[in-house]
């Protein structure tokens, strides 16, 4: 996620640049004209070093995929104000999986 959303930023500002110089049709031709520029601008070591960090591979921190794990296994731990109606009981059940 963390290298896409640049890499989407860079073709978006280049579909417009095309758009705005005249071409009506930004089709493959024009893509593989300028996907070099948008993986130059898009893989920078910064961005590089920021998605193995939001990732846990470097440092390793594997805590960081297992808790994006657990929000997904869990959701109501981590939405309960969306849930008012759910019982005492229930939710100290679930506050008991440690998350």
């Amino acid at each position: 996620m963390v290298v896409f959303q640049p890499y989407k930023h860079y073709h978006a500002e280049a579909v417009e640049a095309a758009t705005r110089t005249g071409c009506g049709d930004f089709n493959k031709s024009e893509f593989l004209d300028i996907i070099d520029t948008i993986r130059q601008q898009t893989f920078k070591t910064s961005t590089v070093k920021s998605a193995f960090r939001a990732t846990g591979l470097i440092p390793y921190n594997p805590d960081i995929v297992i808790s994006k794990l657990r929000r997904l296994q869990y959701p109501l731990l981590y939405n309960r104000y969306h849930y008012p109606y759910l019982s005492l009981v229930f939710l100290s059940q679930l506050l008991a999986l440690k998350p």
